[in-house]
């Protein structure tokens, strides 16, 4: 039995970790860390809210949860309709002053200050919200888990497994890119340069103008859908 759930763990978690999002959201979160173990964060982060997912569904507290937020669902219309409008007009106003401010103070060159690059704490919120976002597409995960409690492990040996599982072979295509990341350094630096330009260009254009058409659709279905 034990050779079957270790074989099993093993195949289910490398395929898992084949996550080609996960990968390019650590290339550009690298280039954005005040230091070069600070992504170390972001990993932690993913592979603790899996971790952390897989128990609850695991020791059937999945459906618990589930129902809670079912019933917390709205059900007015008028109250959806009034939230729509206050988010389209928060997002419409927000874009509209970063489009203002960009008229006024035009900046010289498109580099990343200090100030705006992210700590190990930081990275570590963004890998929990990423792994969050992408829970509801992990049938792969939900296969594993329920074949794996079809087998009659004991709680210690169900939390090791899933230990195993999220933050070693889940995370195994991360920590070898952070790994490569402190070898090839120059050739990391040159990538990171050009995510950095990257990153400023939709900062600063794309990301207010993608706001007030979000925020424009928002009030339109407040108003009349």
């Amino acid at each position: 039995m034990y050779w079957q759930v270790i074989s099993m763990t093993i195949t289910a978690g490398l395929l898992d970790s084949l996550n080609p999002i996960a990968i390019s959201q650590q290339v550009v979160l690298q280039s954005t860390s005040k230091s070069r173990h600070g992504i170390l964060g972001y990993i932690l982060g993913i592979g603790v809210t899996n971790f952390l997912f897989g128990l609850l569904f695991y020791f059937g507290l999945g459906d618990f949860f589930g129902e809670i937020i079912f019933s917390l669902q709205l059900e007015s219309v008028i109250l959806k309709k009034s939230l729509l409008i206050i988010l389209g007009l928060g997002l419409v106003i927000f874009s509209l002053g970063k489009i203002l401010f960009l008229k006024n103070n035009q900046e010289k060159k498109p580099a990343v200050k200090k100030d705006s690059l992210l700590s190990m704490k930081q990275l570590f919120v963004i890998g929990v919200l990423s792994c969050l976002m992408e829970l509801t597409s992990a049938l792969p995960y939900l296969a594993y888990l329920t074949a794996l409690s079809s087998f009659n492990l004991s709680k210690m040996e169900g939390i090791l497994v899933l230990l195993f599982y999220n933050l070693g072979l889940f995370n195994l295509p991360l920590l070898v890119l952070y790994a490569a990341s402190l070898i090839f350094t120059e050739s990391f630096v040159k990538i990171y340069t050009a995510i950095q330009r990257l990153i400023y260009f939709f900062l600063k254009y794309v990301l207010p103008l993608f706001l007030f058409l979000l925020g424009s659709f928002f009030l339109y279905l407040g108003f009349f859908a």
